[in-house]
C-alpha cells in the first residue's frame, strides 16, 4: 500500500471537513528494508496521486487507523486536470463501472457525486 496525505478542498459526504488532512491509501508501492533492499508492488491499471493535482475520492473510512481505503485497484479515484475539463479515472472501465465517467465533464461527474450523496426524500 501507499499512504498519501491529502487536503480535503470540498467533501461531500463523511465526517471529513473542507482543509482536513486525510490519510489515503492506495494498493501498491514500494518498501524499504533496514538493510537497504526493497521490495515493490505494481497494482495493475493503477496510478498514483500526483502532488498538487485535484482529485475526487470515493472512501472507505477505517476507524481503527483513521485512513481512506480507495476502493482497490484506482476504483473511485478520478484525476480533475486542472488545464482542461478532463476526468481521468484511477480504474480500469473493464473492472469499475464508475471508470466509464472518462467521458463526462469534470462538473457533469462532482454534480453526479454531489447529488448521489444527498440523503434521499422518504
Amino acid at each position: 500500500m501507499t499512504e498519501y496525505t491529502i487536503r480535503a478542498e470540498e467533501v461531500i459526504q463523511g465526517d471529513v471537513h473542507s482543509g482536513d488532512l486525510v490519510r489515503v491509501r492506495l494498493k501498491g508501492g514500494r518498501f524499504i528494508f533496514d538493510d537497504g533492499t526493497t521490495a515493490e508492488v505494481k497494482a495493475p491499471r493503477t496510478l498514483p496521486l500526483v502532488q498538487s493535482h485535484r482529485y475526487l475520492v470515493y472512501g472507505t473510512f477505517d476507524p481503527v487507523t483513521s485512513t481512506y481505503y480507495a476502493t482497490g485497484g484506482g476504483q473511485g479515484v478520478f484525476e480533475l486536470d486542472s488545464n482542461s475539463d478532463r476526468v481521468t479515472p484511477h480504474a480500469d472501465s473493464r473492472v469499475d463501472e464508475l471508470a466509464k465517467k472518462a467521458n463526462q465533464s469534470q462538473a457533469e461527474l462532482l454534480h453526479e457525486a454531489r447529488a448521489s450523496a444527498k440523503p434521499k426524500s422518504p
